[in-house]
């Protein structure tokens, strides 16, 4: 299989004080991919945060998790999947941001699951087959 990483999961490894690097490890038995989608929204955090070191943070765990995850555009194959799955989940009448539809898309067209945020994204748990990870963090995993 494989793990699609959301940004919710990317700000989890944000706030902990752990590498992000070590963190992923614990999911090294799938390949990991990131979104460019969320490489945007995750670099944003760098150029809002406030503070060097703040900043700095942010910046460092985008490049850790770009170091151990590839980078997949969202590309015509992709786009008819977010086609399909907009389709199915608006005739569902249910909707999701969508950033996270590109997200879930991918993952879908892959047949990878999706690595969330502790807290989860409830969102995608609506996609019929699309599994759903939470992240492990360190506090968590003890």
């Amino acid at each position: 299989m494989g793990l699609v990483i959301d940004t919710s999961a990317v700000i989890d490894l944000q706030r902990t004080l752990t590498p992000a690097v070590e963190i992923l490890k614990r999911y090294r038995d799938e390949p990991l991919v990131v979104p460019t989608i969320v490489v945007a929204e995750a670099s944003v955090g760098s150029r809002l945060a406030v503070g060097k070191r703040r900043r700095a943070i942010v910046r460092q765990s985008v490049e850790e998790i770009l170091a151990t995850a590839q980078a997949i555009d969202f590309d015509l194959e992709i786009a008819h999947t977010w086609t399909d799955l907009f389709a199915t989940l608006e005739r569902q009448g249910r909707r999701i941001p969508s950033n996270d539809l590109i997200v879930a898309a991918t993952a879908m067209h892959l047949g990878y699951g999706v690595l969330v945020g502790a807290r989860d994204e409830t969102h995608f748990r609506s996609v019929r087959g699309l599994r759903v990870v939470p992240i492990v963090r360190p506090e968590a995993a003890s």
